[in-house]
Formats: structure tokens, sequence, C-alpha cells
């Protein structure tokens, strides 16, 4: 269905939760489109409870309209660098969507370093807004 990572995406998907349950379903199709709300409906909970189990992050350098740069400590261990770059970009990178005009508004990754550190992973991720 729709591929939840951040509050965008959340919001998009409760809007195209909405209007699917506004609608009526051809008669052969209401058992299908059921199911679509149903696994709607469990992606937007598992991203909540994704979010109330996120790692601890830290806010290290506000740049107001600039951005910010935080410190992400990534779960888990991981055998290198990469597989933690990895990791971080499927998990904690935002993307700005496109959009023509741009100036959305939106916050994207500018740039992340991975660092071992403490006995674990942590990424520098440097946030900037999309103006």
């Amino acid at each position: 269905m729709i591929d939840i990572r951040d509050g965008s995406d959340l919001r998009t998907a409760y809007r195209v939760l909405h209007d699917m349950q506004g609608l009526t379903p051809l008669p052969e199709r209401e058992e299908a489109v059921q199911g679509h709300i149903r696994q709607l409906k469990k992606d937007i909970r598992m991203f909540l409870r994704h979010q109330e189990q996120r790692e601890p992050r830290r806010v290290i350098c506000d740049r107001g309209i600039d951005g910010y740069v935080e410190l992400v400590r990534l779960p888990g261990s991981f055998p290198s660098e990469e597989k933690a770059a990895a990791f971080f970009e499927g998990r904690e990178a935002v993307r700005c969507p496109d959009s023509p005009g741009r100036c959305t508004g939106l916050a994207y990754t500018r740039w992340y370093r991975i660092v071992c550190r403490q006995g674990g992973m942590w990424a520098y991720h440097g946030v900037a807004y999309d103006v």
C-alpha cells in the first residue's frame, strides 16, 4: 500500500483511508476494498507503534530556517558502517517529494554521517528545509 515514513506520509495515508471509506465500492469488489482498508489501518498502526519505540535523538545544532543537526542512536548492532548506513537510508533519512514549484517547506536529509560511539552506531543527521 503506502510506505509511511514520516508525518507527511501519515497525513496522506489518513486522507486515502478517509476517501476509501467514503466511496461506495462496486458490488463484486467490496471484499477487496475492505481488505485494502484493513491493510492501510494496519500500516498506520505499525507506523505509530514504531514512532513510540524510536531510539532517542537529540538536536545538537539548531540553525533556524536553515535546518538542524541531530544525533540519532541506531537500534541494534551492525557489523559494519555500510550496513548501518543502509539501515539509516531506509528508516531515518527524510526525502522531500518532488514538486513542480519546489519551496514546499518540508524537511529533508541534507547529509548524514555514521559513527561508532559508546559501543553502538550513531548517526549525525543534517536536516534542511525546502524553502
